[in-house]
């Protein structure tokens, strides 16, 4: 089979499950256990041979499984410490051991890898915007998706580099949408930047910034003030959001938000913004009586300055 480039692990085609049916029953396993059996050294080099009888055995078993499975297979091995979703495996010096032991590693990592790919899949699914999306509503779901995207490479175990899987991931998700694939590539590389780091988890803001670099670069319609007040009072259900006349409080009163002299009235106004699409529209719907429930007893809503823009009710509403 051709080697396994950067380039093909790029293209969502060769691993979508979809594409690659994956039929696992018992004789399955019990052919492919046997044949891992067979290339597990007798003898293991160890420590004192640099470990090069397991990292031997490793390569041999990944051609077995490349050679039976096809590509899709490729990340069985993409283990937590290089940025990579697979637990059951971490390399050959230290999951090659005895042969029962090692097709049982190998085996669960193969399993775990096509769990993951088909979870990715079902997120792509319910994350891609409609095909007759506006700029603006497609801007909405792809920073949508991208913080939740990113939020799930976090959550994969990932350690090490986990910023190229979010890197490859995201790019798989924009070509879903049906965008080339070397774009695709290039605005997440673009977004991304060298903004996340290895091992460090990043905070949720920055988060975000990634997700709006992103979406405003694909669309070029940002989610700025006159958007958001806009669906704000779509939301709400109301004409316009007024300036509040007295303090503002949050979280039970806990937090409390003065109208010192100061305070004006944004000059940024969301008449003339884009109007919500039918599916941001049919959000604010469905939620608004429980949002007004859920949130009117903890903040005023009304603006202030630069604005919070009603934010408990527009993070519920961009994370849904």
């Amino acid at each position: 089979m051709p080697p396994i480039t950067y380039e093909r692990i790029r293209n969502w085609g060769e691993f979508d499950p979809a594409r690659h049916p994956f039929d696992w029953d018992e004789d399955e396993d019990t052919c492919l256990r046997s044949s891992v059996r067979e290339w597990v050294p007798p003898v293991l080099s160890g420590r004192a041979g640099w470990w090069q009888g397991e990292r031997w055995c490793e390569s041999q078993i990944g051609g077995v499984i490349q050679e039976r499975y096809g590509t899709w297979a490729w990340g069985w091995r993409w283990c937590y410490y290089d940025g990579g979703p697979i637990g059951n495996w971490v390399s050959g010096p230290a999951s090659v051991t005895t042969p029962d032991e090692t097709a049982e590693r190998l085996v669960s990592a193969l399993l775990e890898w096509r769990e993951w790919r088909e979870r990715t899949a079902q997120r792509f699914a319910g994350r891609a915007p409609p095909p007759d999306a506006s700029p603006g509503d497609r801007s909405w779901h792809l920073e949508r998706a991208c913080v939740r995207l990113v939020t799930h490479m976090l959550g994969s175990g990932a350690e090490g580099g986990w910023y190229g899987q979010a890197s490859i991931v995201l790019s798989w998700f924009l070509t879903c949408t049906g965008m080339d694939r070397a774009d695709a590539a290039r605005a997440v590389e673009s977004a991304i930047g060298g903004r996340f780091e290895s091992w460090v988890t990043p905070e949720r803001t920055l988060i975000e910034s990634v997700a709006e670099d992103l979406a405003t670069a694909l669309t070029g319609t940002p989610l700025d003030f006159a958007l958001l007040a806009g669906w704000q009072c779509e939301v709400l259900g109301i004409p316009e959001p007024p300036f509040r006349a007295g303090d503002a409080c949050a979280k039970a009163g806990r937090v409390r938000y003065g109208l010192p002299p100061r305070t004006r009235r944004p000059r940024h106004s969301h008449r003339g913004a884009q109007s919500p699409s039918a599916s941001v529209t049919r959000w604010a719907a469905r939620n608004r009586s429980r949002i007004k429930t859920d949130r009117q007893p903890e903040h005023n809503y009304s603006i202030c300055g630069t604005a919070e823009c009603g934010q408990p009710d527009m993070d519920s509403f961009l994370r849904a």
